[in-house]
Parts: C-alpha cells; sequence; structure tokens
C-alpha cells in the first residue's frame, strides 16, 4: 500500500530520469561548444534552451513553491533533493537556472 509521503516521492524518480535523459547530455555539448558573448547577448550551447523549457514546462522550476504561485508545494527538503539530481546531472545547468 503506497502511503502519501510517497505519492510525494514520485517527482524526485521523474527528476532523476529527466536528469539522466535530458540534462545529463548537455555536459559534452557544452564542454564542446560552450556558451558565447557577442556584442552584449549571450548564446548557450546547443541543447540548452530547449532543455531549459521542458525543465520549466515539467514543473521543475517551483517545486518548492506554493501552489497559487504555479509551484507544486513540496516540502524544502524534497525540493533540495530533487534540485541535487540536477546540479549533478550538469553543475552548468544547475547554476544557469538560479
Amino acid at each position: 500500500m503506497k502511503t502519501r509521503i510517497w505519492i510525494r516521492l514520485k517527482p524526485c524518480s521523474k527528476n532523476a530520469r529527466f536528469g539522466e535523459e535530458a540534462i545529463a547530455q548537455l555536459n559534452v555539448v557544452g564542454d564542446t561548444k560552450p556558451a558565447t558573448w557577442n556584442a552584449g547577448e549571450v548564446t548557450t550551447s546547443p541543447g540548452f534552451k530547449q532543455t531549459f523549457r521542458q525543465y520549466a514546462e515539467g514543473g521543475w522550476q517551483g517545486l518548492q513553491h506554493a501552489p497559487e504561485f504555479g509551484g507544486q508545494g513540496l516540502p524544502k527538503t524534497m525540493g533540495a533533493a530533487c534540485l541535487g539530481i540536477f546540479n549533478s546531472s550538469n553543475l552548468s545547468f544547475g547554476c544557469a537556472r538560479c
């Protein structure tokens, strides 16, 4: 029987899959084709913009924020655990979303 806390842990398992399948894949691209700064404009590495869009659309941007502000309302400890997976998947991506 699943408890309420297990239902709330589900986002972290999906988070791990997204971290592995999408975010971690950007490591090589970021190393070989880094972001550039030209005439006051930043161009990110290929794939970064699209992956960030998936990240935001998946609801990861507001894990621990209140639902009335578009978040999921998870406890901060759960948000920290899930965000830790993203940061360890690709530190550049983790820092870019700050």
